[in-house]
């Protein structure tokens, strides 16, 4: 038995008592469901990272219970069930003699406006974000939601702040003042900064803003910043005397500059 994260990274050391309960059922299934911090209700995400970075998780089985919430069967005895009707593959799915830490994943039938507006409420008053609307006659296609499958959000409460520093975007977004770090209100004048968004204007408002800025900006810090960084160790030895300086970043990214 083996669970893994939507990555591929095989996680099941993290939750024993899910992989033991998974021993006990009968055949053959491989089940698509998420993994919550669970205790009658849905608990706070942060618990459940908290097994993610345990190396011995054995001590949070009490602080932090979890429980499997299945929303569909992919394989069951040597048969693939993807192509096979969403509604289909939920019969079978209730059909598996599954038992707590497992748990059915909550499905309402909807044909109204009114009534996925209700299933939604429901859906946040049992602590999830919202909805996946699927199509009851959809094959199941790994890693791809399409027009059959939406998600259903909305938007929680918002801030009005003020920007306070813009920076270049990546990839189509290149050439573009796209990512926005905002601030809230302090003590006095203070702006305290709050975060940072990447989304949520049109390609023209990405263009208008970026001139506006150039056009109003109080300095310009240059530089370069990393994409996709990762830790590769721990350097105590180290004095901060010996780290590297923007001379050894720059020649790195002219190096990878000539490379494309």
């Amino acid at each position: 038995m083996r669970i893994f994260s939507r990555n591929l990274e095989e996680i099941g050391l993290h939750f024993p008592e899910i992989l033991a309960a998974a021993r006990a059922l009968p055949g053959e299934w491989i089940l698509d469901g998420e993994i919550v911090a669970f205790q009658g209700e849905i608990q706070p995400f942060f618990l459940l990272q908290q097994r993610l970075h345990r190396v011995n998780p054995e001590a949070m089985l009490i602080e932090a219970p979890v429980a499997y919430f299945a929303f569909d069967l992919l394989f069951q005895n040597g048969e693939s069930l993807l192509a096979l009707p969403l509604e289909e593959r939920r019969q079978r799915l209730e059909a598996l003699p599954l038992h707590p830490p497992f748990l059915l994943g909550k499905q309402t039938p909807v044909s109204t406006e009114e009534e996925t507006e209700d299933a939604f409420r429901l859906a946040r008053e049992r602590g999830t974000e919202g909805l996946v609307l699927k199509e009851p006659a959809s094959p199941y296609q790994p890693g791809h939601r399409g027009k059959q499958w939406l998600k259903m959000k909305k938007e929680l409460t918002t801030l009005d702040c003020l920007v306070v520093a813009v920076e270049w975007g990546n990839g189509k977004r290149a050439g573009l003042l796209s990512d926005y770090t905002f601030a809230v209100r302090g003590e006095g004048d203070q702006l305290l900064t709050i975060g940072k968004a990447y989304n949520g204007l049109t390609d023209r408002e990405l263009k208008e803003m970026t001139a506006w800025f150039l056009a109003h900006k109080t300095r310009d810090l240059g530089g370069y910043a990393l994409r996709f960084p990762r830790i590769k160790a721990i350097r105590q030895e180290k004095s901060p005397e010996e780290i590297d300086s923007l001379e050894v970043v720059r020649k790195i990214y002219e190096e990878e500059v000539k490379r494309r």
